[in-house]
This record gives structure tokens, C-alpha cells and sequence, in this order.
């Protein structure tokens, strides 16, 4: 099983290979082999690997690869199959992983006894290889009949349903059933605009439950500008900028910068939401290096709170809300953009996307195909 990061972060710090270079331990005085030095440096390097090991998967995979694994040497003890596949014989490999497909098709692995979808079946498969790769050392493999399989239940597994974009309509919806005269509506209004309008995904800025990502969106990661973009005064802003130090498909930390003027309009504009967190985190006396949705020490808007307040406003429109979540604003600012006329390579570096997967969000409303019929005649 694999250590935890906890215990190998403790073990780097308390390392030998921490101490400062020209030390008896450091390659600048190099001792041969066999000498006191070198077995110092062999547990602090086998625990260096670990971590580095550990670390190839973020941390949000590692949790699901975990729970994953478990249910596969759940179902392994019970269907009386070995946990760890052969490193040979892969046609026994394809035939026990291609079972395990198969039955998480049909019951999945949930009280509910509900199949799981292609996708989620396909991310158990690949914990369980990763398993052995980071564990055993190889990958037990498979053969071409398990790609048929799975290629099968790709055709049988009922398409994902595909959640419906935020409009302007539904904002000015939201708006208007919220009180804003309290400071944990002036956050979840403020951040549900960024969201909207620089395709944040929920876990760019909101809570998870009670926990947040490393990644998310800092109160000073929010600033305000005039038309110069010099700072300025909250009063006085023309333009906002947000940073983001990482992302769920930027691991490894690296910035991004975005901004937004002002929209125009009275209710719905970035600099405006912009004012409205900063209003809000100075009530709850957020400091710069938290959260800019916290409501105090971990905690803040969550998804969950975000979602109700969506659900309600289409509702209350006349429409069903199970087709809205919190993944409805980012593909609600993708559609408007869309709708509007906006550039493509516009729309994919706002919303951070590092290939044309993006395109697959928006929806093409009747606004947007206004006039096409007249260039088609």
C-alpha cells in the first residue's frame, strides 16, 4: 500500500540529505561506498523515492484510486481471486480485470447496486494497474479482447446527461431572491459572478463540503484596477484581475492571470462581484492567504450551498432543476461568450483549457444561430 504523505513529508524534513551542501553527507565530500555516510543516505533516499512516487498522482486521484483499490481487493476476496495480477500471464489478467468491467457495469459497487458508467469503470481499471506499477513494479497488462470488452460496454452505457448553462436570465433570477445586506449572500453572489464570467470550475473557488483545494482562489488573488490598470480604489475600478496559483489540470502550481472589465451592466459585472467578495471576506475578517469565498477557518460557500441557490432560481423559473449544478455557471459563461461571437482561442484560454475538449460545453442557443439561415441560401 502506498505511505502516507504525511509521514514521507516527515521524513524528508528530518533527512540527512537536509543538511547544507559541503557536509560529510552532501556529494562535495563523497565517501566511498560501504562507509558510515553512504548507509545514512540509504533510508532517507528509499524514503525520497516513496514521495516522489506518491506525489505523481495529485492528491484528489490519489483519493479515488485508493477508494478504487479497495474495491478491488473487495470483490478479489470475494470472487476468490488473487489481489495482484500475474506479471505474464496476461491472458488470465484480461480475464479477471475483464470480470471485474463487467460486474461493475451491471452492480457497480455501491448500496444501490446501480452500474457504473464507461468512464468510471475505465478510471478503476487504471487504479488498479497503477497499483501494480507503484507497487510490484509492472504493469500486468491486457490483450486485445479486453479492449473489445470494454469497447462494448462503452456502446451499452447510457450517455452522460449533460448538465444546462447559467443564462443572464437566471442571474438577474438569483439576484433578485437574494439579500445581500448579509455578508455570506454578499460572498456566494460575488462568487458565483467570477465563476460565471472567468469559467471557474467549482473547485477553483468554492468549498468542497468543509475542505478546499491548494489551488483555490485567494482574497489576494483578486485585485482591482482602473482603466490604466493602475490599482485603485474599490469605488473606482474599471477592471479586475484574478490569479490562480495551480488548477485540477495545472498540478504543479503554475500562475494564471486573468481580467474583465466592466460589463455595463447594472447587476451582472466582474468588477462589481469582484467588490462584493471583498465586501463580504472584510465581515467574516478573511485575511489575503485565505480562501476568498471563507466564512471563517475551514470553512466558506460550499458547491453544495451554490447548487441549492441555483436549483431554486430554475425552479422558481419554471424549469427542472436537476439539470443544474455548480458546472452549470462555467458552461453558462462558455455558452454566452459562444453566443456573442467570442473567439474560440478567447474562450479556451479563459476558461483555462489546455486543448479543444472545451468545445463540448457551450450551447449554440438561438441567439447565436441568428442569421445563419441566410447564409445558407
Amino acid at each position: 500500500m502506498l505511505l502516507d504523505r504525511q509521514h514521507l513529508r516527515n521524513c524528508v524534513a528530518q533527512s540527512p540529505l537536509q543538511s547544507k551542501p559541503g557536509s560529510a553527507t552532501t556529494p562535495t565530500n563523497y565517501r566511498p561506498a560501504g562507509s558510515r555516510a553512504s548507509e545514512r543516505l540509504k533510508e532517507p533516499l528509499a524514503s525520497l523515492g516513496a514521495f516522489l512516487r506518491a506525489g505523481a498522482l495529485a492528491d484528489s486521484s490519489l483519493m479515488h484510486y485508493q477508494r478504487y483499490w479497495h474495491q478491488w481487493t473487495t470483490w478479489c476476496d470475494w470472487m476468490q481471486y488473487p489481489r495482484w495480477l500475474s506479471g505474464t500471464d496476461l491472458n488470465a489478467n484480461a480475464s479477471q480485470l475483464g470480470a471485474f468491467a463487467v460486474y461493475l457495469w451491471r452492480f457497480g459497487m455501491n448500496k444501490t447496486g446501480t452500474g457504473n458508467t464507461y468512464s468510471t469503470i475505465c478510471a478503476k481499471l487504471c487504479a488498479v494497474r497503477w497499483y501494480h506499477r507503484n507497487n510490484v513494479g509492472y504493469d500486468p497488462g491486457v490483450d486485445a479482447s479486453h479492449a473489445i470488452l470494454l469497447r462494448g460496454i462503452r456502446r451499452f452505457t447510457s450517455p452522460v446527461t449533460k448538465q444546462y448553462p447559467l443564462s443572464a436570465h437566471l442571474l438577474h433570477e438569483i439576484f433578485r431572491k437574494l439579500d445581500l445586506k448579509n455578508a455570506r449572500v454578499r460572498l456566494l453572489w460575488g462568487g458565483l459572478l467570477l465563476g460565471y464570467f472567468f469559467l471557474l470550475r467549482r473547485s477553483e473557488y468554492l468549498f468542497i463540503g468543509n475542505q478546499h483545494h491548494a489551488y483555490v482562489l485567494k482574497l489576494n488573488g483578486i485585485s482591482l484596477y482602473d482603466e490604466a490598470t493602475r490599482p485603485c480604489k474599490a469605488s473606482r475600478a474599471k477592471r479586475v484581475r484574478i490569479t490562480l496559483m495551480g488548477a485540477k489540470n495545472n498540478q504543479f502550481g503554475r500562475e494564471e492571470v486573468r481580467y474583465h472589465d466592466r460589463s455595463g451592466d447594472a447587476v451582472i459585472c466582474p468588477v462589481l462581484a469582484a467588490r462584493w467578495v471583498i465586501k463580504g471576506a472584510r465581515a467574516f475578517g478573511t485575511t489575503p492567504e485565505q480562501p476568498a469565498l471563507s466564512t471563517g477557518y475551514g470553512t466558506g460557500i460550499s458547491a453544495k450551498e451554490l447548487a441549492t441557490t441555483i436549483k431554486m432560481a430554475v425552479a422558481a423559473c419554471g424549469m427542472d432543476p436537476t439539470g443544474y449544478s455548480t458546472h452549470s455557471v462555467r458552461i453558462g459563461g462558455a455558452t454566452a461568450l459562444l453566443n456573442a461571437g467570442a473567439d474560440r482561442l478567447a474562450i479556451k484560454f479563459m476558461g483555462r483549457w489546455l486543448s479543444s475538449a472545451f468545445e463540448e460545453y457551450p450551447v449554440l442557443t438561438a441567439d447565436g444561430s441568428s442569421g445563419l439561415s441566410k447564409l445558407m441560401c
